[in-house]
């Protein structure tokens, strides 16, 4: 049980990039990377141990449309309606964000991030 949680992870990506290694060993990049990385898309496939112990792939697909505006997309196997979603962000100058995501049981959420340095 120990050897499969830190192979698949817990509740978040696995200790060990397992998934990484099978696309990179199958020639996952070589196939379309030279596309991808030219249309400025990320696309990460990540293994993830459910909350009822079910191991889920994940499928996580990023685009970074202007400097200020991005779009994600994600699909997995768990049975969780979290894991599933479409959203996108703005960022805005002055390190304010605001992003949001709809899920697959279309609940929605959105988040406002404001970060800032304090020097003590």
């Amino acid at each position: 049980e120990i050897v499969t949680q830190l192979i698949a992870g817990g509740s978040e990506e696995g200790a060990i990039p397992v998934s990484q290694a099978i696309m990179r060993r199958a020639g996952y990049r070589s196939i379309g990377g030279d596309l991808i990385s030219a249309l400025g898309i990320d696309i990460n496939i990540i293994t993830k141990t459910g909350s009822q112990g079910e191991i889920g792939v994940n499928l996580n697909i990023k685009k970074k449309i202007s400097r200020f505006l991005s779009v994600e997309y994600q699909q997995s196997t768990l049975k969780d309606p979290r894991e599933t979603f479409y959203g996108g962000g703005i960022r805005l100058p002055g390190k304010v964000s605001f992003f949001g995501r709809v899920f697959s049981d279309d609940t929605s959420e959105v988040k406002l991030r404001f970060i800032r340095k304090f020097d003590f």
